[in-house]
């Protein structure tokens, strides 16, 4: 009887746990159709022209629009392509990154992070590009590669699984600058 009533009571406890992650699975489902519903309605609202191949930095400056989206859902447009006359990142590259950034939500009225401006926000974000454990989230570092430049600045819409936080399934926009002195980090 007691073995009896315990299977019964496993079977319970089984079935409100599949159930319950029935329902997360559910809940994430939809977090991750209003994010996709948030991104497109801030592209239209703020008619922003979206190309699936990597633009030049001529088509960037010429549209101020442009963004490409690479294939992993990075959003990416160059604002400022940089100096042209010390070296760019290369494949490979492990190098010290400065990066300073601006944070906001794509809602109508955003919220904003201000990791930009010197007076709020004193230090640059320091983190170590092509290294498997840096500090920052996979939208940021490929966006790097992309900007290669010292001094170089561009626009991001990151989606959660890019971002900070992959369990906060929420987009935010970035304007980011980096700085970077081509020299080798020692192992």
């Amino acid at each position: 009887m007691k073995a009896a009533l315990y299977a019964v009571i496993a079977a319970v406890v089984s079935l409100g746990a599949f159930t319950s992650c029935d329902k997360n699975t559910r809940i994430y489902a939809k977090e991750l159709k209003a994010e996709r519903l948030l991104v497109e309605d801030y592209i239209e609202r703020n008619g922003l022209k979206i190309v699936e191949t990597m633009p030049s930095e001529a088509a960037f400056q010429q549209n101020p629009k442009l963004y490409y989206h690479s294939t992993s859902g990075l959003y990416y447009r160059l604002e400022k392509p940089g100096r042209t006359d010390l070296d760019s990142i290369q494949s490979g590259d492990k190098l010290t990154i400065d990066m300073r950034y601006l944070e906001y939500t794509l809602t109508e009225r955003a919220d904003t992070a201000d990791y930009w401006s010197p007076e709020v926000y004193p230090a640059w974000r320091q983190f170590t590009y092509g290294s498997s454990s840096t500090n920052m989230p996979n939208g940021f570092l490929e966006a790097v590669s992309y900007m290669r430049r010292t001094e170089s600045e561009a626009k991001l819409i990151v989606t959660s699984k890019l971002g900070f936080d992959a369990s906060v399934v929420t987009p935010y926009g970035y304007h980011v600058k980096i700085r970077f002195a081509k020299n080798k980090i020692p192992e």
